[in-house]
């Protein structure tokens, strides 16, 4: 859903998260870290923001995304 998609996106700070790269609402993908067809599923756990370019390049592959970087408000 589009709700689900910007709560990963803000999640996510509008970061891709294999290449780091800035996204807007508009260049911005979800992504399934474990394909729907190697038995992954639509949960929060599951999804990740990323670029078009990286979402194509990982095709159907499981990859780890890099750790979400904690915010300075995080860390206090």
């Amino acid at each position: 859903s589009d709700a689900k998609k910007l709560e990963v996106f803000e999640r996510d700070e509008f970061r891709c998260r294999y290449c780091g790269a800035r996204l807007s609402l508009y260049t911005a993908t979800v992504d399934h870290i474990t394909p729907l067809s190697k038995g992954g599923d639509n949960s929060l756990e599951n999804l990740v923001t990323s670029c078009m370019k990286c979402n194509a390049k990982k095709g159907t592959r499981v990859r780890k995304p890099r750790p979400l970087v904690e915010t300075a408000s995080e860390k206090a």
